[in-house]
């Protein structure tokens, strides 16, 4: 469902991406229909192997495009007709006990694991249909249908959507459960910020998300017959 600055007529500056917004209070919730399937083996305690398959029909889903505003642009909202999304995923987690195998404290009282995901998505936008924009001063906006052809390339995909995600965990957790640390990895293939506006001529803008590397650590310790959880991490080391 749309959020509320979504929804308002009013100009905001996202200070994270550097772009101005114009709400659209005429969009309407997103009605899905979701068909899954998956399979799950599981070897051990908190290990496994799943894949699944997954489809979606998604109704009115909303997307951001671009409009010109004076010399500048801003980004609205509208919901397009419909989109389509299928894909499959696969997950897998393992324990390692490694304290047979290599000396030291590091490895005798706590356990290694390592966790990944991999999702491919296809998915498609239908220009059959109409879009509802807002125009008209701040305040009273006034709602104005448009054909959809005029802001959606019939078959592209949903804005915001990347093709491929993957992320990858690497760690451990000591026996009693009070020590633990791990480094993730992160990867979001390429995907559309704000789609292009075919009646304007102006281009979709495209994003490239960087890949993200972090750490994090925590231990809980005893101070005066009370438990304390202590954590450090490091974020976007890349």
């Amino acid at each position: 469902r749309p959020q509320f600055r979504e929804l308002a007529f009013a100009e905001f500056f996202n200070t994270d991406t550097d772009q101005r917004f114009q709400g659209n209070p005429f969009l309407v919730n997103t009605e899905i229909e979701s068909f899954d399937a998956r399979l799950e083996y599981y070897f051990g305690r908190d290990q496994f192997f799943t894949v699944g398959a997954f489809h979606k029909i998604m109704e009115n889903p909303i997307e951001e495009f671009i409009i010109p505003i004076g010399d500048g642009l801003n980004t609205s909202f509208i919901n397009a007709p419909e989109a389509t999304l299928t894909g499959a995923e696969f997950e897998f987690e393992k324990t390692f006990d490694l304290s047979n195998r290599f000396e030291g404290a590091l490895f005798a009282d706590r356990e290694w694991f390592f966790k990944t995901n991999y999702t491919y998505i296809q998915s498609e936008v239908s220009a059959e249909g109409n879009v509802i924009v807002a125009q008209g001063a701040f305040g009273q906006p006034q709602a104005l249908s448009l054909n959809a052809a005029g802001f959606i390339d019939d078959g592209r995909a949903l804005q915001g959507q990347s093709e491929h995600l993957f992320n990858a965990q690497f760690g451990f957790e000591s026996n009693d459960g009070r020590s633990r640390a791990a480094v993730l990895y992160n990867y979001t293939g390429e995907r559309t910020r704000a789609v292009a506006t075919l009646s304007d001529n102006l281009p979709e803008i495209v994003e490239q998300v960087p890949s993200s590397l972090a750490f994090g650590c925590s231990r809980t310790v005893n101070v005066a017959d009370a438990d304390w959880d202590f954590g450090f991490s490091v974020r976007n080391m890349l």
